[in-house]
């Protein structure tokens, strides 16, 4: 295990740092990744997370109506 341990990770050095490739402009994988620059942070959807605003929120519990109720009479 150790000596195919050993030689994969040969191979991987070799074909991620010597070999350039045709799909990448005829350039190793690592010169390809290094032309790359890192995207920005997504946006945020809600100050409470990532997760998008809900389209309705849940009933409030309770009598919220309390004296606003009309009288019939």
């Amino acid at each position: 295990m150790t000596d195919a341990r050993a030689a994969l990770a040969l191979w991987r050095a070799d074909y991620n740092t010597a070999r350039p490739h045709s799909q990448l402009g005829w350039s190793t994988p690592a010169e390809f990744a290094e032309t790359f620059k890192p995207r920005r942070a997504p946006a945020r959807h809600s100050m409470d997370g990532f997760a998008p605003k809900p389209a309705a929120y849940p009933a409030q519990q309770g009598n919220i109506n309390a004296g606003n109720e009309l009288s019939a009479g």
